[in-house]
């Protein structure tokens, strides 16, 4: 096993619970980190194998354009989106 991790992953989005953060929108960085074997793809050189940076950010990114109140939605709704 190994943790692939993203981190600082920035983006501007509609997040807050008061109409105003929605409005003005607010700057968010995301960091990620994800739990996977990593075997098959080491021993192959595969990047089908594993976990892949690009894909990760981009589930990341419909979830940010989700207008959203609270913060934990938020997250949960990214952690079902990488499972």
């Amino acid at each position: 096993m190994a943790t692939i991790g993203l981190e600082g992953a920035r983006f501007t989005a509609p997040h807050g619970f008061y109409p105003e953060e929605q409005r003005t929108e607010n700057e968010f960085v995301i960091d990620l980190y994800v739990d996977t074997n990593v075997q098959a793809a080491a021993m192959q050189d595969d990047l089908g194998l594993t976990v892949n940076y690009s894909t990760l950010y981009l589930l990341i990114q419909m979830e940010m354009r989700k207008p959203t109140q609270l913060s934990e939605a938020l997250a949960q709704r990214i952690v079902d989106r990488v499972q």
